[in-house]
């Protein structure tokens, strides 16, 4: 069972020559960043690294995370991008997905966008080809977007033209700049009118006001909350008490390795279902495909409990000056009680949380490429 199990990983691991991909993350103990030159073309590229910069085009899709991620290039198809500073200069032939601190987009985006950040900005040269979908502290759309609009955010404002239906729920507010414009109905859900400034052509505004938040809604969830919180606390407890080794190699090589194990993780992520849909599609590889959505869920889950403990042990380790991290039920509780603030931090707080995951999913995975080895 144990050799059987292992096998899963090595099919997905293996999809990285079927589909062409190309894996660009920092060197072993080197420079922390990575870039691709203008004259470089590439194919199905997942990038990692402290700062990332894709100057080259790429002729398929495009994955990239970092501290700062900068894509200069032209994307033939999808491309994703997630880190603390994003900036999108190259033409995005297929759906545009990202989520960061800041984001910025200034190029055409031939499909979908949707964006999750702490300021997002959609300049007027990042006409969207087919519907936008945001969701942000600080928003503001000056490009044309083809389709319809769903914006989520605290302040938002709304400069260039919405050909379909806009739908938007401001916190703090909702203004129409003097050159926007919206062909189809607004719907919009705030605190306070929106503000129409002149020379904005604006339809009727079906407005909802949404209340100030009360206790009552943080109180109802607070049993569920506190069975979440106590339930990954005793799995991670027990990891860390039986499966001690195993969770320092997963841990420790978050630490050396953040940028490795961000990219792979990424690549994971994304690449499982991939492979689950094609074997899916054949006749020989439906009940692999069945065993590969057993351990992709299972995965998922050791990936959650992973982050979780590494992210309590880096903070007492950092804390206490310690020359390693410690893995103890104190390390588990911190990093439980850590993530569950960070769930109550939107968006950049999920972002973070997205990116442990990451993080812990890519270490799951490298640990268990290390034990197919050992095994053969």
């Amino acid at each position: 069972m144990k050799r059987f199990l292992f096998l899963v990983p090595v099919l997905l691991l293996a999809t990285n020559t079927v589909l062409a991909a190309e894996f660009l993350v920092p060197a072993k103990d080197g420079d922390p960043n990575v870039s691709t030159s203008a004259q470089e073309t590439i194919r199905n590229l997942y990038a990692a690294g402290a700062t990332v910069n894709i100057n080259g085009n790429s002729q398929g899709d495009l994955f990239a995370a970092g501290g700062v991620v900068t894509v200069n290039g032209n994307v033939e198809d999808d491309l994703f991008a997630a880190g603390g500073n994003i900036n999108i200069n190259g033409v995005v032939g297929g759906n545009l997905r990202t989520a960061g601190g800041n984001i910025s987009i200034s190029s055409p985006v031939g499909q979908d966008l949707l964006a999750a950040g702490g300021n997002i900005a959609v300049t007027s040269k990042a006409a969207v080809n087919a519907d936008l979908v945001v969701a942000g502290g600080n928003v503001v759309v000056d490009s044309e977007i083809k389709g319809k609009a769903k914006v989520t955010g605290g302040n938002i404002t709304i400069n260039g033209k919405i050909n379909g239906n806009l739908e938007v729920i401001a916190d703090e507010g909702l203004t129409f700049g003097p050159t926007s414009e919206v062909v189809g109905k607004v719907t919009y859900k705030g605190r306070k009118q929106a503000v129409v400034k002149e020379g904005a052509r604006i339809g009727q505004i079906e407005f909802t006001e949404l209340k100030k938040r009360g206790s009552a809604g943080v109180a109802g969830l607070a049993p569920f909350l506190l069975v979440k919180i106590l339930a990954t606390f005793a799995a991670g407890w027990l990891t860390v008490y039986f499966l001690r080794r195993r969770a320092q190699i997963i841990t420790d090589r978050i630490y050396r390795q953040p940028w490795q194990m961000l990219g792979l993780g990424l690549a994971g992520l994304v690449l499982t279902p991939v492979v689950v849909a094609v074997l899916f599609a054949t006749v020989i590889g439906y009940y692999v495909a069945l065993v590969l959505m057993a351990w992709y869920f299972f995965m998922l889950l050791l990936s959650c409990l992973a982050s979780v403990i590494f992210t309590g042990a880096w903070v007492i380790k950092l804390a206490k000056k310690y020359p390693t991290l410690p893995l103890t039920w104190l390390s588990v509780l911190v990093g439980v009680l850590v993530v569950a603030i960070l769930w109550f931090v939107p968006v950049i707080g999920w972002a973070a949380i997205l990116v442990l995951f990451l993080l812990g999913f890519g270490s799951v995975l490298r640990h268990t490429y290390d034990q197919i080895l050992e095994s053969r």
